[in-house]
């Protein structure tokens, strides 16, 4: 994953909506949006709605 990747993962970790995430970052939804996309298709994660909020949350450690 990408630095920025990385950093979205953790704030799906946190529990963070993607309007959240966007303000933290000061990025568009969209692009959290392409993000999380992108994200979901690295790690072969299932396209169900929670699927990179379960994976973030069981690995945590490995996202750091």
């Amino acid at each position: 994953l990408t630095r920025s990747e990385v950093t979205i993962t953790k704030f799906v970790a946190e529990g963070l909506t993607t309007r959240e995430i966007a303000d933290t970052l000061s990025i568009a939804e969209r692009t959290v949006d392409k993000h999380r996309s992108n994200i979901i298709r690295k790690l072969s994660l299932d396209k169900r709605p929670n699927a990179l909020l379960i994976w973030a949350q069981k690995n945590k450690e490995l996202i750091g």
